[in-house]
C-alpha cells in the first residue's frame, strides 16, 4: 500500500516537474527500487509467518478436542510455538500498539471459553 502510494506521488512528482522519463527513473524509480523489494520480501515473511501460525492454531484446537494429550504432542506445539516467534519478521512498534488490544481481548475471550467449557 505504502509502495503504491510511493509510485504514485513519484510519477505525479515528475509529471509535474516536466520530468522526462530517464530523469524520473534515475531520481525517483530506481533508488526506490531496494525499499520496494524489502517490502515485498517482508510481506512475503509475515504471509507464510500467518499460515504457519493458521496451521498450528488448528492443530491445537485438534489436541483441545482431545479427551487426552501426550506430553510429546503438547511438547511438538510449543517447538512450533517457539519457532514462530523466533523466525516472523518484526511488527513495526506503531503497528503493535494500534492492533494490540483488540488481539488481548480476543484472547482473553478465547480463554474464557475455554475456561468455561472445561468446567461443564
Amino acid at each position: 500500500m505504502v509502495a503504491g502510494a510511493w509510485f504514485v506521488f513519484g510519477v505525479t512528482l515528475a509529471l509535474v516537474h516536466g520530468s522526462s522519463l530517464a530523469d524520473y527513473m534515475t531520481t525517483i524509480a530506481l533508488p526506490s527500487l531496494p525499499a520496494l523489494l524489502d517490502a515485498i520480501e517482508v510481506s512475503k515473511k509475515h504471509r507464510e509467518a500467518s499460515l504457519r501460525r493458521l496451521d498450528l492454531e488448528d492443530q491445537t484446537n485438534a489436541l483441545f478436542d482431545q479427551s487426552s494429550v501426550s506430553s510429546g504432542e503438547l511438547r511438538e506445539v510449543q517447538d512450533q510455538l517457539f519457532g514462530l516467534r523466533r523466525d516472523a519478521p518484526q511488527v513495526a512498534g506503531w503497528f503493535y500498539r494500534l492492533i494490540s488490544k483488540a488481539y488481548e481481548e480476543d484472547m482473553q475471550y478465547a480463554a474464557a471459553e475455554r475456561a468455561g467449557e472445561a468446567r461443564n
